[in-house]
């Protein structure tokens, strides 16, 4: 789907993610650092055009573009497999500065609960990925369950961000 209105931050916003944007996409999943914790991606750039064109149609699958004030693309992130009142968040792979990575980071929970009104939003990080693992605990995440990958042979771990958690982690900024 295309989330026809941007998300504005202070630093940054998400847009929805276009076909011209596939360059970007597809580079950006090329990194090997930011990538070593997530399903690996094989393919053409003709591929990642295709890849763009079906997830404009996927009903419940909402994925954006972050990019700078200024419009310069800094990174991904999504929201989809949308089911009632819940979802997941990921393909999340930010480029900018700490500051600008935080605000994305909020922007798409923001969207998750106040744009789009979801009370659940699941989150999957590599049981490796112990900054990650942090980082989404900071925001009300909470370890539900792991299960192991055989493509990535790890656990993943499958966490829960609340409504309800989410925004009292961020209501005075408490980040811990």
């Amino acid at each position: 789907m295309v989330w026809n209105e941007t998300v504005e931050g202070q630093y940054v916003r998400l847009r929805a993610a276009q076909i011209q944007d596939a360059r970007f996409t597809y580079e950006i999943r090329q990194d090997k650092e930011k990538t070593r914790y997530i399903h690996p991606v094989d393919g053409t750039l003709e591929d990642q055009v295709e890849w763009l064109r079906s997830q404009q149609e996927r009903e419940g699958d909402y994925f954006f573009i972050v990019e700078t004030k200024e419009g310069t693309p800094i990174g991904t992130t999504s929201v989809y497999d949308i089911r009632g009142e819940e979802g997941e968040g990921g393909r999340i792979l930010l480029h900018g500065s700490p500051v600008q990575n935080v605000e994305a980071t909020m922007l798409g929970y923001d969207f998750a609960f106040y744009v789009y009104g979801l009370k659940k939003l699941w989150l999957t990080v590599h049981e490796e990925s112990i900054h990650v693992q942090g980082y989404v605990k900071k925001f009300g995440a909470k370890e539900e369950y792991r299960k192991y990958s055989d493509e990535l042979q790890a656990d993943l771990i499958y966490y829960l961000v609340t409504e309800e958690r989410y925004k009292k982690k961020t209501a005075d900024h408490e980040y811990d």
